[in-house]
């Protein structure tokens, strides 16, 4: 008698998605399978691999995936691994998205895709080329290629716009659709439903062993996580995993660890095998008192930096190719570095690009946000022997450096004058040089270090380049968020190109988002654009010629309304700033400003 299987049971799938917006699009459309247990991660090729073998303990009956990714997956794991195919409508909505962008277009990718491709091309008489590759490292020499013969935009799948990007080529990128993705979740549903019997045993003996009271985390000898009865994903596993040399060279067996607001007692162990050399973490956790002596301080790896800055926005406007002559530069020079720039420039995005290219980048990026900084924190970041700038070999980069006082910006340049901080780690700052009193401490900081220069040009500079941004990021969110827009309406683009964007690319961004998810019929239309742009009108001022002195000669509720008024202003319009640089709560500046 069959005892551990029933039809109605609950199926557990995989989905490693080689990019967000797939691994959005499944998670929303497995919503309506209600038989279905779905967990779904953005990793491609290699780290996609990494990603299931890490989450293998968590007993899954099958694997969803696509291209390249579910070929390597089928290699590598023992249980089915379904792929999510790329049909014609896929290439199409593709290839419809370029349209706003003129030159010279191309297809690159595998013969699935190319086949494809080609019979769209034919019916419909399209103005494109077609490159087929035939292993992923032959992307690279394509785009070369293609980037010699000037072409303006590739469009092609996940593999190919990583060596498009590394060739500085435009590229947009080929999603999966709901069809596909529901084609793929039956096939899964298929599949499991007939190995249920075969998997039931191991179900069984997992669970059993998943049961012990406390935490419990095993790693491999190259790292790679065994079984785990907390989440992979959950932050602990990145530290036990950076504490394995140790524990193998036997410098320590007993940890405790505060993390994200929880104190965490570990013990570790070496367990041998026939087969495996394995490393286990017993380990319990508690609530841990408040600690605010590093606030506005954060400690960046460079793998963290390197997945935020290919999907920050930034990246798609002209300032990533523009700056590639000052870091060339960098690499030559110890020189800190003075980034200056309007609200909403790419300040941090430049940095971390900075960064990224550095000589320092094995390092961790320590940023150091000004505007965030507290009593105890200034005090921590100039006197304790734990501070950042008593280290070496980092990346410092003190960012939104117009929040700063005076007094502290004195003393923080002679702490690092003091301390050779700029001479042991490269140092970054970042400021709006507009900003009231900030031009004497900026001729400071220029002379006394002699630091390179980047300034950031507002987007209302760049108006002529707004189709082909847009057109850009359209394809960025379809990657990202799920969205499917095929255009900009011309009037609309009339709209966005005539705008002169006071908060620069962070309000293009954001503005660009919103019509795109409330759009409803693929299609930004101009009416839409003219409302959400009208609205804009209270977060920004495109006037200009505002005085700095304040009337005095008022009633005191209209004083605050002009300082909370402005305030707002500054921080672009974010409540939730402008409160917190006031020292009130939300509400208050809700009531205040009402």
């Amino acid at each position: 008698m069959e005892q551990f299987i029933e039809i109605a049971e609950t199926i557990r799938i995989l989905a490693i998605a080689p990019y967000e917006g797939m691994r959005s699009l499944i998670e929303k459309t497995a919503r309506s399978y209600p038989e279905v247990q779905l967990t779904a991660f953005t990793g491609n090729l290699d780290e996609g691999v990494r990603l299931a073998q890490e989450n293998f303990h968590a007993n899954y009956d099958v694997i969803i995936s696509r291209g390249g990714t579910a070929g390597l997956l089928r290699e590598q794991v023992d249980i089915p691994v379904i792929e999510v195919p790329i049909g014609m409508l896929d290439i199409l909505k593709a290839i419809r998205l370029s349209d706003g962008m003129g030159g010279k277009k191309a297809v690159v990718g595998f013969a699935s895709i190319t086949g494809n491709a080609s019979t769209l091309r034919d019916l419909l008489q399209l103005d494109i080329d077609i490159y087929t590759i035939q292993e992923a490292a032959g992307a690279a020499d394509v785009m070369m290629k293609l980037r010699e013969e000037n072409y303006s935009t590739v469009i092609c799948d996940v593999i190919s716009s990583a060596a498009a990007r590394d060739a500085d080529l435009p590229a947009i990128l080929i999603t999966s659709g709901t069809e596909s993705i529901r084609e793929a979740i039956d096939n899964a549903i298929n599949e499991t439903n007939a190995r249920r019997s075969l998997i039931a045993e191991n179900r069984f003996l997992r669970t059993i062993l998943r049961e012990h009271s406390g935490h419990t985390a095993v790693f491999t000898e190259d790292g790679t996580l065994y079984f785990s009865s907390v989440e992979a994903d959950d932050a602990i596993i990145g530290i036990l995993r950076e504490l394995l040399e140790d524990v193998r060279n036997g410098v320590s067996s007993r940890y405790m660890k505060t993390l994200n607001g929880y104190l965490y007692t570990i013990k570790a162990s070496q367990i041998r095998t026939s087969k495996n050399a394995l490393v286990a973490y017993y380990f319990d956790r508690s609530k841990a008192g408040g600690f605010s002596r590093t606030s506005g301080i954060a400690y960046y790896s460079r793998s963290e930096l390197e997945e935020e800055f290919l999907n920050a926005f930034s990246r798609l406007s002209d300032h990533a190719e523009t700056l590639n002559a000052v870091i060339s530069a960098l690499q030559e020079s110890p020189a800190p570095v003075v980034i200056l720039g309007a609200y909403g420039t790419g300040r941090t995005e430049t940095a971390n690009m900075i960064y990224l290219r550095s000589r320092n980048s094995r390092h961790s990026l320590i940023e150091i946000d000004c505007e965030m900084l507290n009593e105890r924190s200034r005090d921590f970041l100039l006197n304790s022997q734990r501070s950042p700038l008593c280290a070496s070999g980092n990346t410092l980069h003190f960012k939104n450096l117009e929040a700063n006082n005076s007094r502290f910006m004195k003393e923080l340049f002679f702490t690092l004058t003091h301390m050779n901080v700029c001479d042991n780690n490269t140092v970054i700052f970042s400021c709006d040089p507009k900003a009231r009193g900030m031009a004497e401490h900026l001729n400071y900081l220029k002379d006394k270090y002699q630091c390179l220069e980047i300034e950031l040009q507002p987007l209302k500079d760049n108006l002529e380049n707004i189709p082909a941004i847009a057109s850009l990021y359209l394809s960025h969110l379809s990657a990202t968020r799920s969205v499917s827009i095929l255009r900009i309406d011309p009037a609309a683009m009339d709209l966005l190109s005539a705008y002169t964007w006071p908060g620069n690319y962070t309000q293009f961004e954001r503005i660009l988002t919103q019509l795109s998810l409330t759009s409803n019929d693929h299609l930004i239309h101009a009416g839409a654009v003219r409302d959400l742009l009208m609205l804009e009108q209270y977060s920004f001022e495109e006037a200009g010629g505002v005085s700095d002195e304040i009337n005095l000669h008022r009633s005191l509720s209209d004083i605050s309304s002009e300082i909370i008024d402005r305030t707002l202003k500054e921080c672009g319009g974010n409540k939730a700033k402008a409160a917190r640089k006031l020292g009130i709560s939300r509400t208050t500046l809700w009531r205040m400003g009402k």
